[in-house]
Protein backbone atom coordinates (compact mmCIF):
# COMPACT_ATOMS: atom_id res chain seq x y z
CA UNK A 1 0.00 0.00 0.00
CA UNK A 2 2.82 2.40 0.77
CA UNK A 3 4.20 2.05 -2.76
CA UNK A 4 0.75 2.77 -4.18
CA UNK A 5 0.44 5.96 -2.14
CA UNK A 6 3.97 7.05 -3.07
CA UNK A 7 3.36 6.49 -6.78
CA UNK A 8 -0.01 8.27 -6.68
CA UNK A 9 1.51 11.29 -4.92
CA UNK A 10 4.48 11.36 -7.29
CA UNK A 11 2.12 11.23 -10.27
CA UNK A 12 0.58 14.41 -8.85
CA UNK A 13 4.08 15.96 -8.75
CA UNK A 14 4.28 15.76 -4.96
CA UNK A 15 7.69 15.17 -3.39
CA UNK A 16 7.79 12.24 -0.99
CA UNK A 17 9.74 11.10 2.05
CA UNK A 18 9.83 7.31 2.19
CA UNK A 19 10.27 5.80 5.66
CA UNK A 20 10.84 2.14 6.50
CA UNK A 21 13.47 -0.31 7.77
CA UNK A 22 14.33 -1.70 4.34
CA UNK A 23 16.98 0.54 2.76
CA UNK A 24 17.27 -1.34 -0.55
CA UNK A 25 13.51 -1.34 -1.18
CA UNK A 26 13.23 2.34 -0.26
CA UNK A 27 16.10 3.36 -2.52
CA UNK A 28 14.70 1.32 -5.40
CA UNK A 29 11.29 2.98 -5.07
CA UNK A 30 12.84 6.43 -4.66
CA UNK A 31 14.88 5.93 -7.83
CA UNK A 32 11.80 4.82 -9.75
CA UNK A 33 9.79 7.84 -8.58
CA UNK A 34 12.57 10.29 -9.42
CA UNK A 35 13.03 8.85 -12.93
CA UNK A 36 9.34 8.42 -13.72
CA UNK A 37 7.91 11.58 -12.23
CA UNK A 38 10.80 14.05 -11.87
CA UNK A 39 10.11 14.64 -8.20
CA UNK A 40 12.23 14.61 -5.06
CA UNK A 41 12.05 11.29 -3.22
CA UNK A 42 13.95 11.20 0.06
CA UNK A 43 14.76 7.97 1.90
CA UNK A 44 14.82 7.65 5.69
CA UNK A 45 15.74 4.22 7.01
CA UNK A 46 13.93 4.10 10.33
CA UNK A 47 12.32 1.48 12.58
CA UNK A 48 8.86 2.79 13.41
CA UNK A 49 8.35 -0.04 15.92
CA UNK A 50 11.20 1.20 18.12
CA UNK A 51 10.79 3.11 21.38
CA UNK A 52 9.53 6.71 20.90
CA UNK A 53 9.70 6.26 17.13
CA UNK A 54 7.15 8.94 16.31
CA UNK A 55 8.78 11.78 18.17
CA UNK A 56 12.29 10.71 17.12
CA UNK A 57 11.22 10.62 13.46
CA UNK A 58 9.72 14.10 13.68
CA UNK A 59 12.98 15.40 15.20
CA UNK A 60 14.90 13.75 12.34
CA UNK A 61 12.60 15.39 9.79
CA UNK A 62 13.10 18.78 11.44
CA UNK A 63 16.88 18.30 11.63
CA UNK A 64 16.93 17.68 7.87
CA UNK A 65 14.61 20.66 7.21
CA UNK A 66 11.89 18.49 5.68
CA UNK A 67 8.44 20.06 5.69
CA UNK A 68 5.61 17.58 5.64
CA UNK A 69 2.10 18.52 4.50
CA UNK A 70 0.67 15.00 4.22
CA UNK A 71 1.29 12.16 6.65
CA UNK A 72 0.40 8.68 5.42
CA UNK A 73 0.41 6.26 8.36
CA UNK A 74 0.73 3.00 6.49
CA UNK A 75 3.25 0.83 8.35
CA UNK A 76 1.91 -2.24 10.09
CA UNK A 77 1.90 -6.01 10.33
CA UNK A 78 0.00 -8.87 11.91
CA UNK A 79 1.02 -12.24 13.27
CA UNK A 80 -0.74 -15.56 12.98
CA UNK A 81 -0.86 -18.27 15.57
CA UNK A 82 -2.16 -19.07 18.99
CA UNK A 83 -1.55 -16.26 21.42
CA UNK A 84 0.45 -18.35 23.89
CA UNK A 85 2.64 -19.82 21.16
CA UNK A 86 3.75 -16.48 19.70
CA UNK A 87 6.84 -14.78 21.13
CA UNK A 88 5.89 -11.86 23.36
CA UNK A 89 8.61 -9.73 21.71
CA UNK A 90 6.91 -10.12 18.34
CA UNK A 91 3.52 -9.27 19.81
CA UNK A 92 4.89 -6.16 21.53
CA UNK A 93 6.61 -5.05 18.31
CA UNK A 94 3.27 -5.44 16.50
CA UNK A 95 1.51 -3.30 19.11
CA UNK A 96 4.25 -0.67 18.99
CA UNK A 97 4.11 -0.36 15.22
CA UNK A 98 0.36 -0.73 14.67
CA UNK A 99 -0.73 1.48 17.55
CA UNK A 100 1.87 3.49 19.45
CA UNK A 101 3.87 4.64 16.42
CA UNK A 102 0.80 5.92 14.61
CA UNK A 103 -0.49 7.85 17.61
CA UNK A 104 2.91 9.23 18.53
CA UNK A 105 3.85 10.20 14.97
CA UNK A 106 0.51 11.90 14.39
CA UNK A 107 0.71 13.73 17.72
CA UNK A 108 4.30 14.84 17.13
CA UNK A 109 3.74 15.98 13.53
CA UNK A 110 0.32 17.59 13.98
CA UNK A 111 1.52 21.03 15.15
CA UNK A 112 3.64 21.53 12.02
CA UNK A 113 0.88 20.10 9.80
CA UNK A 114 -1.53 22.67 11.21
CA UNK A 115 0.85 25.46 10.12
CA UNK A 116 0.74 24.29 6.51
CA UNK A 117 -2.34 24.70 4.37
CA UNK A 118 -3.54 22.49 2.92
CA UNK A 119 -2.30 19.56 4.99
CA UNK A 120 -3.65 16.16 5.88
CA UNK A 121 -3.29 12.79 7.54
CA UNK A 122 -4.22 9.44 6.01
CA UNK A 123 -4.41 6.47 8.37
CA UNK A 124 -4.36 3.10 6.66
CA UNK A 125 -5.64 0.12 8.61
CA UNK A 126 -6.95 -3.34 8.05
CA UNK A 127 -10.41 -4.79 8.56
CA UNK A 128 -8.87 -8.14 9.50
CA UNK A 129 -9.31 -7.17 13.14
CA UNK A 130 -13.04 -7.72 12.64
CA UNK A 131 -12.50 -11.22 11.25
CA UNK A 132 -12.51 -14.29 13.41
CA UNK A 133 -10.49 -17.29 12.43
CA UNK A 134 -8.32 -19.69 14.37
CA UNK A 135 -4.75 -18.53 13.87
CA UNK A 136 -5.25 -14.79 14.42
CA UNK A 137 -3.35 -14.54 17.72
CA UNK A 138 -6.49 -15.27 19.64
CA UNK A 139 -6.86 -17.04 22.93
CA UNK A 140 -8.23 -20.45 22.04
CA UNK A 141 -9.50 -23.02 24.47
CA UNK A 142 -8.79 -26.61 23.76
CA UNK A 143 -10.86 -27.80 26.68
CA UNK A 144 -13.75 -25.49 27.48
CA UNK A 145 -14.06 -26.87 31.05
Amino acid sequence: MGRVFARALAARKQNVILVARSKDKLESLAGELKRSYSILAEVLVFDLASQSAGSRLVHLLCDQNFRVNLLVNNAGFGVRGEFLNLPIACQMEMLSLNNAAIVELTYSLLPSLMELAPAGIINVSSTVVFSRFPTRASMQRRNPF
